[in-house]
């Protein structure tokens, strides 16, 4: 793996950072968030520094220095909040737009999607409230009114979990597996969204998956008569 370190000279973009030329191994400092795209990872140290190895497209990182906290990572995009005063930064291949029109203001959390028809990003304010912005917002695909405490957009869909710890999804799976969520006889906590299938964690530490089991994804053994 590759380091990537700061060297001099600005850019229109910010400073930029290369790879060292000598191959070293993933960072060995303690970290306390770590993210992963395409072809790189990131990850927050406890001193709240990121640093990212591997990927050539994450040349270009905020125009200075900063501590952040709350990192989400994407293809070839990197979001975090600012530890200063919890506004939104980005760095890596982030669409111009996707940045401008970033809210800012304080946010609690932080979840952004690059694919090939669109770019969404969603943020939840300190009040709770959920604010999404992209193609599908403008699309008119967004998230119902209410207080939120997680939210996460992956594979073309975006889902959060409401104060209550109901999970709602509200950009449709192509495939129509995530998006068709399970009824759940208790709060959830966090879930993660995978290609095909989705997992919640509840409030009291249970696992619950849903959507296309094939290949043991749901953690039972898939029906004989599914069809990959």
């Amino acid at each position: 793996m590759r380091l990537l370190q700061p060297v001099t000279g600005n850019t229109s973009q910010g400073p930029r950072r290369r790879a060292l030329t000598d191959e070293i191994p993933i960072p060995t400092v303690p970290l306390l968030e770590l993210a992963c795209g395409n072809s790189a990872s990131c990850g927050v140290t406890y001193e709240n520094e990121y640093l990212c190895w591997e990927g050539p497209f994450l040349d270009f990182f905020p125009v200075e220095p900063e501590l952040v906290h709350g990192l989400s990572m994407d293809s070839t995009a990197v979001a975090a909040l600012r530890l200063e005063d919890d506004h939104p930064t980005f760095w890596g291949g982030i669409p111009a737009w996707l940045a401008w029109e970033a809210p800012d203001r304080p946010v609690e959390m932080i979840a952004l999607e690059r694919r090939i028809e669109t770019d969404d990003a969603c943020v939840i304010y300190k009040d709770g409230g959920l604010h999404c912005w992209g193609g599908s917002a403008e699309e008119g695909q967004v998230p119902p009114e209410g207080m939120y405490q997680f939210v996460t957009i992956a594979h073309s869909t975006a889902c959060a979990i409401r104060d209550d710890g109901s999970p709602v999804c509200w950009i449709p799976d192509p495939d129509g597996h995530i998006d068709q969520l399970p009824l759940f006889n208790e709060p959830l906590v966090t879930l993660a969204l995978g290609v095909r299938h989705g997992c919640a964690l509840t409030a009291s530490g249970h696992i619950r998956c849903w959507g296309k089991g094939k290949g043991g994804r749901l953690g039972v053994p898939a029906p004989p008569s599914e069809v990959p």
